[in-house]
């Protein structure tokens, strides 16, 4: 079945934005309501990360996990920015979702075996950083853990990009806070935003190895994909 590259990549931001709808009303309980701007901002970049994250990677099994964190994702980044908090609610189920759905993608064991072990490193590494006052809130250490499952599963040189991008981000925009640090206060720079950010930047920019992208939906797909950029291409 060849499926068109750009039916693809409009139906998969179009399911982006009934995944930012559904989040955002499982998010309406218990939490402060966005303005209806901020409301259609988060639908329309998780939208545009569908679209980017299905050009990038095709009509494989493996879109499925990146894209459970752009849907996640978004939400908690403008959480975060709004309340210093990354909500339970959004986190925690990523755990599950995220090594479940990399593990229905049929990509060689060695990468979901890679995969944990980057997740028990980046956990590691977060929960000293959560030890030194100021420089790391909880759910900052509770999201590292599918985050570096995520970068992992690509692959060892992801796990390091992502990490060290985070870090290069919330550096450069740390001018911006103006808080001082202390034991009992929240960071005053949400790194949430920079840990997502970066880990989605990662998935999109750095290649994946092919063995590890798993098996493709739409075999058609890649084909007609590489017919259409040789066609643009050569319009222009």
């Amino acid at each position: 079945m060849i499926v068109s590259p750009v039916v693809l990549v409009v139906g998969w931001a179009f399911t982006g934005v009934v995944a930012a709808t559904l989040t955002g009303c499982a998010m309406r309980r218990g939490e402060q309501p966005a303005l209806p701007w901020r409301t259609q901002a988060q639908v329309l970049t998780t939208a545009a990360l569908f679209a980017a994250l299905a050009w990038r990677l095709g009509p494989r099994a493996v879109l499925l996990a990146p894209s459970w964190l752009a849907a996640t994702g978004v939400a908690l980044a403008a959480i975060d920015l709004r309340t210093r908090r990354l909500p339970n609610r959004l986190v925690l189920p990523s755990y599950l979702a995220i090594p479940s759905l990399a593990a229905l993608a049929g990509t060689h064991p060695s990468a979901l075996v890679r995969a944990t072990l980057g997740m028990a490193a980046v956990l590691t590494f977060y929960a000293l950083l959560y030890t030194v006052p100021g420089h790391l809130g909880g759910g900052d250490l509770k999201i590292a853990g599918p985050i570096g499952f995520l970068l992992a599963w690509q692959s060892w040189s992801a796990l390091l990009t992502g990490t060290l991008l985070t870090w290069l981000l919330a550096a450069l925009a740390l001018p911006l806070s103006t808080t001082a640090p202390s034991r009992t206060a929240a960071p005053s720079l949400p790194l949430g935003p920079f840990i997502i950010g970066a880990t989605l930047a990662t998935t999109l920019l750095l290649p994946w190895d092919p063995s590890d992208l798993g098996g493709v939906l739409f075999p058609g797909w890649l084909g007609a994909r590489g017919a259409f950029v040789a066609t643009f291409a050569g319009s222009w």
